[in-house]
């Protein structure tokens, strides 16, 4: 059974459609609004890689081949989050 909490003991939160990074999959979260994103633990995947959907995560974005669609930019080039592959080329990724 799930444990309940009082919304008002964790004020301002966000409530909305959520995904997964890795694993895509999605669903209806709950959270408290934080000054820094912190990424949510999936609930099929098991992975810290869930964010809450908006602007801020396109329909359509660049994959890696090993699936992956965060990167971080770096001063080699941009480094897949999932396999750590670096590339200066989008269409290598």
């Amino acid at each position: 059974m799930a444990e309940i909490h009082d919304i008002s003991e964790n004020m301002p939160h966000l409530s909305g459609p959520a995904m997964c990074t890795e694993c895509a999959h999605q669903w209806q979260a709950v959270r408290v609004v934080q000054r820094d994103a912190e990424l949510m633990e999936c609930p099929a995947c098991r992975k810290f890689f869930g964010v809450m959907r908006g602007p801020q995560v396109p329909e359509t974005m660049w994959r890696c081949k090993c699936e992956g669609n965060l990167f971080y930019l770096t001063p080699d080039g941009h480094q897949c989050r999932s396999c750590g592959t670096v590339s200066l080329d989008w269409s290598d990724a």
